[in-house]
């Protein structure tokens, strides 16, 4: 289902006792796009204007106004060929927007509508009344007028008004929550239902084609309880906001926790017109969000969805040229291109929990390529993203330095803002467990930390602690670690490891700086622990996987020692282990376990 948004000024169904202007308005039954009638009148080549008085008067402020007009041999827009009469009674003003070389957004059977946006009144316009602006909060007048490019012939009726509509600027003028599973909402439904409620906002110009028009807000979804499913391919739509002002062609998707919404495009290209279409994909319970080889072309900002899930939303294979900022979230992005942003700081803004891998950002002047506004992160990994032709490759807004591994053949090179420090590729240390007999074994449980202090990372390092509640907040001066890095917490030399037990052990951490991090504790301590307290970089820690590997990625600057062990207690001995991971190649080692 799809459901127009927008209040009614006049339907022009035998309406026009209501109707005013130069010449008598007269009912028209056998010509209308919209329900059952439509208004007649007469133009020439000397300016007509009609308008619907108003029983009581309209509040037009910060509205985009629809009129549905069939105009005969309109003069140019400059000449004011058509024009959108408002008064309020004492000043009217009759509006320039549309003529011979401007015919609005075409329709079937010869109709176009004519938009005003009350936001962006045209420059141009006739004082058909008074001298002033009309009062926008208390219009009475509103109407059509026409300037014919000739003169008319006798008494013959040759211009038709249909319906007068409007929806307050920031609203969506339809919301679009049809479709099912098996039958989903597409855009030939659009325009199928448009010609029937004869509602003059989605056109398709070349019948038969796959290519349409959209005029104006539209929310995607439902935000009640029920489903909604929208699917389409091979389309070009164009978003026409030609003389709209700002957030006025917003698309937005809704979604509830109750129903299932699903919005997939697969090759479609999207084409903004005018003022361009923000499009919001970030709505919290929305469950599919799929776009596959699709083109956006020069539109406004894009927020992807905060939620990952890679298998139900995600953007593969898709063009954004000439876009403002993409907020990517969370949403899994493979195989895109980024090109000539028409934002001042980056094409695309970067999350520290991104998924983005195998893109091209290019041709990137106007601002940068990728903005960087957090160094929490750091050291940042770029997996396999190529930056040609930028002006500079990263923004990095974070106001402290910041470094970026470029991992799989990534190859920044330039950055504006504060310090980026672009290092060389990651690199795997991967264990493999496995039986005597050759099976692999899960859930062994892995430690392999540093062996010694020869190598870039901490060992046994003197550390401080301040505990807060179950966080736990490590000073340690020059630590050199990473953002879910793991580290070895030793209390044993403290006296502190009975009484902060919760304190010791290994655990992920989550940078802050270049000289502290912080921890998770299980329970609270209470209070924060003293003595002599060490801490140690873990290269790899955890469970083998059901094939009986772990494996983690990251920058070696150097050579690394690592010295540990696997072990699965007690039904296996603890296997040693003893290696050091290679900078270029890293560390694959394999753990045979044998019954205790």
């Amino acid at each position: 289902m799809t459901t127009d948004n927008r209040s009614e000024i006049s339907d022009c169904d035998s309406d026009s006792g209501n109707w005013s202007g130069a010449t008598t308005p007269v009912d028209n039954s056998d010509i209308y796009y919209q329900g059952a009638g439509s208004i007649e009148v007469q133009a020439t080549n000397s300016y007509r204007g009609w308008w619907r008085d108003a029983a009581t008067s309209w509040n037009l402020t910060s509205v985009t106004l629809y009129f549905i007009v069939k105009p005969n041999n309109p003069d140019t827009e400059a000449n004011g060929g058509v024009r959108i009469h408002l008064g309020d009674g004492t000043d009217a003003r009759a509006y320039y927007i549309g003529g011979s070389d401007n015919l609005g957004f075409p329709i079937p059977g010869g109709w176009s509508v004519y938009r005003l946006d009350t936001d962006n009144l045209p420059a141009s316009y006739s004082q058909p009344q008074g001298s002033a602006e009309p009062d926008l909060t208390a219009i009475t007048e509103c109407g059509v007028g026409v300037l014919s490019a000739t003169k008319a012939i006798g008494n013959v009726v040759n211009t038709f008004f249909d319906r007068i509509s409007y929806i307050a600027n920031g609203s969506p003028a339809f919301t679009v929550d049809g479709g099912t599973v098996g039958t989903p909402e597409a855009f030939s439904d659009l325009v199928g239902d448009d010609v029937t409620n004869g509602w003059g906002f989605f056109n398709n110009p070349i019948a038969g084609s796959k290519q349409y028009g959209i005029y104006g807000a539209i929310e995607w979804g439902d935000d009640g309880t029920g489903d909604s499913y929208f699917d389409d391919s091979d389309a070009q739509v164009y978003l026409i906001g030609t003389g709209l002002s700002a957030n006025t062609m917003d698309q937005d998707l809704i979604s509830n926790s109750t129903g299932t919404n699903s919005f997939v495009l697969t090759n479609v290209v999207m084409v903004h017109v005018g003022e361009p279409a923000n499009w919001n994909f970030d709505s919290a319970n929305f469950d599919i969000q799929k776009l596959n080889g699709c083109q956006f072309v020069d539109s406004g900002t894009i927020a992807l969805h905060s939620t990952n899930h890679a298998t139900d939303r995600y953007v593969d294979n898709t063009l954004f040229i000439g876009c403002e900022q993409i907020d990517i979230n969370k949403t899994e992005i493979n195989g895109c291109t980024f090109a000539e942003t028409a934002d001042v700081d980056a094409a695309i803004l970067w999350d520290d929990s991104e998924d983005i891998q195998s893109c091209t950002f290019r041709d990137n002047t106007t601002g940068a390529a990728i903005e960087m506004p957090s160094s929490a992160g750091t050291p940042y990994g770029y997996d396999a993203l190529l930056f040609p032709g930028n002006t500079n490759d990263v923004l990095n807004s974070s106001g402290s330095a910041i470094e970026i591994n470029k991992n799989n053949g990534s190859d920044p090179t330039s950055y504006e803002g504060s310090t980026v420090t672009f290092l060389g590729s990651a690199v795997t240390v991967k264990v493999h467990a496995q039986l005597k007999n050759g099976d692999d074994y899960q859930n062994a449980r892995v430690f392999l930390p540093a062996k010694d202090g020869t190598g870039p990372f901490p060992f046994q390092e003197t550390v401080t602690i301040s505990n807060s509640g179950t966080t736990a907040t490590v000073t340690h001066t020059d630590h050199d670690m990473a953002n879910n890095d793991y580290v070895n917490i030793d209390l044993s030399a403290s006296g502190s490891e009975k009484t902060h037990y919760q304190n010791d052990g290994t655990f992920q951490i989550t940078y802050i700086d270049v000289d502290s991090y912080s921890y998770t504790m299980l329970s609270a301590p209470g209070s924060s622990p003293t003595g002599t307290i060490k801490a140690t970089f873990v290269g790899l820690f955890g469970l083998t996987d059901v094939n009986g590997d772990i494996s983690t990625s990251r920058l070696y600057p150097s050579d690394q020692p690592l010295k540990g062990w696997v072990r699965d207690t007690p039904a296996y001995k603890s296997f040693p282990l003893d290696d050091v991971v290679d900078d270029v190649d890293g560390l694959t080692l394999t753990a045979v376990l044998f019954e205790d």
